[in-house]
């Protein structure tokens, strides 16, 4: 084998071996989800994409169509990513924390019960993050600096720690503990206790035996007192700092939440049921097959029309055309009419199918015989 051969397979392994690119959800899996293809809808309509829009629930995209569609596939990618993040924080438990802090939002939580509104809220978060993008935001801004505080400062915080409770033989438990006392002088012996030289377990049996053998027994090593010590001032300002975080993510979630009218209705329907329906949220596919073209209908519903037509075989064939232009008008009419009494005329993909109908209506017109 020559060199470039070989060069050439053990690049070829690296790449086999690299972990695959994440693709996300695909358009077409997207397209056949009800919930997701009509977000997906209402977000392109939001971004001024409304022909992009049209031309995905016609199945009429074209090679030039690709890299703007995919684009705007990977912001809903995105966009799902992050109303993930925030319904994991949305549980019953925080949803009581964050009701405490925020007087109206505890009103409607204390008479819906903290289960109802975790429901509430989870179904209409990803309509908030396309339709209230500023507060949406500012939720993801906040959890993000929370996020990076822990994934940063703390993270190397504990792990700094935690080395140095491994190299002195000092148990999570115990320096916890040690810290946990609140008078400084007792704080102040057991953290000496802990930065003695005796190993763990030899300082805990003489501990049981007497608290005076172990000055006796051990060797205090200032450094490992100092930085002990360092150690419980910093987690002391760590926690301070971790509350701050999710105080301001507590109280951003729960005013943004509030304020957005749409989750106010939501939340509120679960005190009056009757008060407005739910919109159905219909996808692509399920918008085709309750709006969609039936040419066979259309021809049909054309020669009953002609049937029904009293002296139609004695019109002259301006007179035909006429009764045809009545006719497609009528079309239109019930097709707005079936839409509109389903609540489909509502939802996105419904709209711009059924815009599509009227525009095959208006082509096929030629098909129906005079």
């Amino acid at each position: 084998m020559g060199i470039v051969d070989s060069l050439k397979q053990r690049q070829n392994k690296k790449w086999e071996s690299a972990e695959p690119t994440p693709r996300g959800l695909s358009l077409v899996e997207i397209r056949d989800d009800n919930d997701k293809s009509y977000h997906f809808g209402q977000m392109l309509e939001k971004s001024g994409k409304h022909e992009l829009a049209v031309k995905f629930a016609e199945g009429t995209l074209d090679a030039n169509d690709l890299g703007i569609i995919n684009k705007q596939r990977l912001l809903f990618l995105e966009k799902t990513a992050q109303v993930e993040k925030i319904e994991e924080m949305v549980t019953e438990e925080n949803i009581i924390n964050i009701a405490r802090k925020h007087p109206q939002f505890q009103e409607i939580v204390d008479n819906i019960t903290p289960e109802k509104a975790v429901e509430a809220i989870r179904g209409q978060l990803m309509e908030m993050s396309i339709n209230d993008e500023g507060r949406f935001n500012r939720i993801i801004k906040y959890t993000q600096t929370l996020d990076s505080y822990k994934n940063g400062e703390l993270k190397v915080l504990e792990k700094n720690v935690s080395q140095l409770l491994k190299d002195n033989n000092i148990s999570s438990k115990e320096y916890e503990g040690a810290l946990a006392i609140e008078d400084p002088q007792e704080k102040e012996k057991a953290l000496k206790e802990l930065a003695s030289k005796i190993p763990g377990e030899a300082r805990k049996f003489l501990r049981s035996l007497t608290v005076g053998i172990l000055g006796k027994g051990g060797t205090l090593n200032e450094d490992t007192l100092r930085n002990l010590v360092e150690s419980g001032a910093a987690i002391g300002e760590s926690v301070k700092e971790l509350r701050g975080h999710e105080h301001n993510v507590d109280y951003i979630l729960a005013s943004s939440l509030w304020n957005n009218q749409n989750m106010q209705e939501n939340l509120l329907k679960e005190l009056n049921p009757g008060q407005k329906a739910e919109k159905p949220k219909i996808g692509i596919m399920e918008a085709r097959k309750k709006v969609g073209f039936n040419e066979k209908a259309y021809q049909e519903g054309w020669e009953k029309k002609k049937k029904e037509t009293d002296g139609y075989e004695g019109f002259d064939e301006d007179k035909r055309k006429a009764l045809r232009e009545g006719y497609l008008k009528e079309q239109k009419a019930s097709l707005k009419e079936i839409t509109e009494t389903k609540g489909w005329v509502q939802q996105i993909w419904a709209d711009i199918i059924a815009g599509f109908n009227e525009k095959l209506i208006r082509e096929k017109k030629d098909t129906l015989k005079l």
